[in-house]
């Protein structure tokens, strides 16, 4: 769904679609989400990414530290 542009702009409006994903990746609230489901998060992250106002209030948001911590442990 969120491949399309129509329903991906409607999803980034939305400014608590946005930043429940972002809890959802944020690496410091304990929870014990498993790999196959923060795949589909960063997947759906990244798909949000090429909508500009998505793209904005992710790089706005207080997650972008959890975030760019999650990138680095996944890199190493």
């Amino acid at each position: 769904m969120i491949s399309v542009p129509k329903n991906r702009k409607k999803f980034a409006q939305d400014n608590f679609s946005i930043s429940y994903i972002l809890k959802l990746l944020d690496h410091d609230d304990g929870s014990n989400m498993s790999s196959d489901s923060k795949f589909l998060i960063l997947i759906l992250m990244m798909s949000l990414t090429s909508c500009n106002s998505a793209r904005r209030k992710i790089v706005t948001s207080a997650y972008l530290k959890s975030i760019e911590k999650l990138a680095e442990t996944e890199n190493s």
